[in-house]
């Protein structure tokens, strides 16, 4: 064989083993570990905070740009609300006044008019659990995006902590009443609501490699129509 043969060969052996090692280094499985917020929607004026969210990422990388992924994400620290609402129960209260004897002029004469006010607090977490296809462009600084399946299970529980009874009578005397006074148990007002949805998610953002091994990203996602989520996370490589 002649050297210069010989040179071929050994250069494209060295390349294929070059390649494979490329090939190696850029695929194979990894895991995050991330925190972030879930934004919540404001209804008829009434704004949640954002709950607090930690995740755990798994996924495998087919080659340096594409992979799959998968997210679980639960809520370590709860979006909360509170917020008066103020009812008319002129009506409710006489009712009872006429079932415990009075007349319905002697219930209107005591009653002119009654409003409950009540304090509400309430609690929300959205938990998911989501696959996704995931690119990331080539580079140290790098561009990511995926897009997949979710699950999102959104809870939200509580009630009042507070309420008073303010009732004025045809004299226009006003006499205010708290929940002890008038019997009325505020527990009976908790309550706790669960909905789980599937619907399809995507996102985008971008990560920093420090070494082959390790990286950091920062990514926003769609999980649905209602929510987005906001995520810094660590990646380690295999």
């Amino acid at each position: 064989m002649s050297r210069t043969l010989m040179s071929v060969v050994l250069a494209s052996v060295v390349g294929t083993l070059a390649a494979g090692a490329v090939a190696q280094e850029s695929s194979g499985f990894y895991v995050g570990a991330g925190f972030g917020a879930v934004k919540l929607p404001s209804e008829e004026g009434l704004n949640f905070s954002n709950p607090k969210n930690g995740s755990i990422d798994f996924g495998y990388s087919f080659s340096e740009n594409w992979a799959v992924e998968a997210r679980i994400s639960q809520t370590v620290s709860e979006g909360s609300l509170s917020a008066n609402e103020v009812q008319d129960v002129t009506s409710e209260l006489r009712s009872a006044l006429i079932g415990e004897g009075l007349s319905s002029s002697q219930a209107i004469a005591a009653v002119k008019s009654a409003t409950l006010d009540m304090t509400l607090k309430l609690d929300a977490s959205v938990d998911s659990y989501g696959i996704y296809g995931v690119y990331r462009s080539s580079g140290q600084l790098y561009f990511k995006a995926k897009a997949g399946l979710v699950s999102v299970k959104t809870t939200i529980d509580g009630g009042a902590s507070k309420a008073s009874l303010n009732v004025v009578d045809s004299l226009n005397k006003s006499t205010t009443m708290s929940a002890d006074d008038i019997g009325f148990e505020l527990d009976d007002l908790n309550q706790s609501m669960s909905e789980t949805e599937t619907k399809f998610s995507a996102g985008i953002g971008g990560g920093y490699k420090f070494s082959e091994k390790l990286a950091a990203e920062l990514e926003y996602t769609q999980l649905t129509s209602d929510f987005d989520t906001y995520t810094l996370s660590i990646k380690y490589s295999f």
